[in-house]
């Protein structure tokens, strides 16, 4: 079956073969109105990503700047600026990786629930929502890139000023 409709839905010929059954027309149907709510869900996403890796950096800089004093303290008594950056990274690499773990358990939670919606209500035996390795890696790759720049520029700004005047402050 896979097979012929692969052979008639192929356009390199410049012949196509529809094929009509119940669900092949309710899928060309809805085709439209399946891309416009996958841009839609796309922007929404990229807009809940960047709002969420806006509150991490927020809870990264806030989690650095409440600990100042111990920062002027460890490079009073010799800890460079790499070293206090690690301290504070692993701190934030902790944080990601359950960020991470949880909204890929969600995201996956959340495909499931969606597919056996639209399963129930339109009567469509597809799997439309997706949770592939793909969006896996992306979570990771989005939360380690926060952690690091979270984490990097607000102890660099940090390490810049001598060890008395942060000690001060």
């Amino acid at each position: 079956v896979r097979s012929l409709v692969n052979w008639a839905y192929d356009e390199s010929t410049g012949v196509r073969y529809p094929i009509m059954n119940a669900v092949s027309y309710e899928l060309e149907a809805l085709d439209e109105t399946f891309d416009t709510l996958a841009a839609l869900f796309r922007y929404v996403a990229i807009g809940m990503a960047a709002f969420a890796a806006l509150m991490f950096w927020n809870f990264i800089s806030g989690s650095i700047s409440q600990k100042k004093k111990e920062i002027g303290i460890m490079r009073a008594l010799g800890a460079r600026g790499r070293d206090v950056f690690l301290i504070f990274f692993t701190e934030s690499f902790i944080v990601a990786v359950a960020c991470f773990l949880l909204g890929s358990l969600l995201t996956f939670g959340m495909s499931l629930a969606g597919n056996m919606v639209i399963r129930n209500t339109i009567g469509i035996l597809l799997s439309l929502l997706t949770f592939t390795p793909r969006q896996v890696i992306l979570l990771f790759l989005l939360s380690f890139a926060v952690a690091i720049i979270g984490s990097s520029l607000p102890i660099w700004r940090i390490a810049k000023k001598k060890p008395v005047e942060v000690i001060r402050e």
